[in-house]
């Protein structure tokens, strides 16, 4: 036999065995927790196609200024001052939050369920960091009567 004839080694037919097992497995997983192979993996293209389409729509939102905003929303020059004032206090209270939820982190270690806490006392600094942050884009936004990219506002170029 030459070496263009040969048959395939062990290890690539263990490798071709164990492919179909790990397929054949997958296939036997499915049928035994949906019931219907077909629809399943119908299902899933119509997942995955209708996600694509999402993904490659992108952002279709309204352009407009801010002025224009505001006569659309009917939003007068004092109310929009309340509305900062409204904001800046929101962020005060996320802030406020926020270290307190610091403080229950530094403490942690001395209490009897000191992971549980730690990550409570996480999730609550990561919440309140976010909603600040917010807080702080929308006050810049109504500050400077302008819209502004997120992304733009955060890295300061705007």
């Amino acid at each position: 036999m030459n070496e263009e004839q040969k048959a395939p080694g062990l290890v690539s037919r263990v490798t071709r065995r164990t492919a179909k097992a790990g397929k054949g497995a997958a296939k036997w997983w499915m049928y035994s927790t949906v019931g219907d192979v077909p629809a399943e993996i119908e299902h899933r293209k119509r997942t995955f196609a209708w996600l694509k389409r999402l993904i490659a729509r992108g952002n279709r939102g309204r352009v407009e200024s801010f002025e224009q905003a505001m006569k659309r929303l009917g939003v007068s020059a004092a109310e929009l001052q309340q509305r900062i004032a409204q904001v800046e206090r929101m962020f005060y209270v996320y802030a406020i939050v926020g270290v307190a939820g610091l403080a229950s982190l530094l403490l942690s270690p001395f209490v009897n369920n000191a992971l549980s806490q730690f990550f409570m006392s996480a999730g609550v600094i990561g919440v309140c960091g976010a909603k600040a942050v917010v807080c702080r884009f929308r006050i810049y936004q109504m500050r400077e009567r302008k819209f502004v990219a997120f992304g733009d506002w955060l890295l300061g170029r705007a």
